[in-house]
This record gives C-alpha cells, structure tokens and sequence, in this order.
C-alpha cells in the first residue's frame, strides 16, 4: 500500500499538468498606442470632456464642440479613434496594467488641479 501512494500522487501530478493551460497574451494591436502617449491622451480627454460638464465651454455650442475637440486632441496625438478603442481594449487584458496606467492619469490630474489651486475636495460653505 506504501508503494501505491507515491505511484497515485504522480499521476494526479501529471494529470494536474496537463490540464494546465497557460492563457495566451493578447496580440499587440497594429497602431498599438504607448503607455506614456496614452496617459497624456487620457488626460487630455478628461479634461476636455470635465470643461464640457462644466460648462466651461459656451452653453450654446458645448454640446457639438465636445466631439470636435475629442477629435482635435486625437489629431493632436496622432491617434485614431479606432488605435484609441484598440489599445485601451489590448492594456484592459490585464487589470493591473490598466489599473496602473488609469491611477498615473488620475495621479497627474490630481497634481494638475493641486498646481492651479483647486481641490478635490467639496469646499466647506461658510
């Protein structure tokens, strides 16, 4: 009987490794956008489309220029829409890796508005 267990728990070894799929990364779009670049997309974007919530732009016009200026910064960065779409699905394959790239962003946006003297917080009323 003492010699059987050896023999059943290397067979329950292999059997586990065998079963054992690796699963496959996702292949690298064509137009793949770096990490960096698409930080600074993001963040451009989101303050783009934070100023149209806000109305910062006119109140006549702030709905049709959102998409101009979506285009317009996608221009800027020599994005297309479709590279955009593409590589946020490719980076999303992996939770931290889009975790990360979306924490930077919100880091940087964080900095950005500490610099010009806002707050991220609700201001007390007096």
């Amino acid at each position: 009987m003492k010699k059987i267990i050896p023999y059943i728990l290397s067979c329950m070894l292999l059997s586990l490794a065998a079963c054992w799929e690796e699963i496959p990364q996702a292949e690298k779009p064509q137009g793949l956008i770096k990490k960096e670049n698409l930080k600074l997309l993001m963040i451009d974007l989101y303050i783009a489309e934070s100023a149209n919530n806000m109305r910062l732009l006119e109140k006549d016009t702030a709905l049709p220029k959102y998409p101009v200026l979506y285009k317009n910064i996608l221009d800027k960065h020599k994005v297309t829409p479709k590279d955009y779409e593409n590589s946020l699905k490719y980076y999303s394959e992996d939770p931290e890796e889009i975790n990360a790239i979306y924490d930077d962003v919100l880091e940087r946006l964080t900095k950005m508005e500490s610099d010009l003297g806002g707050s991220s917080t609700t201001q007390d009323e007096p």
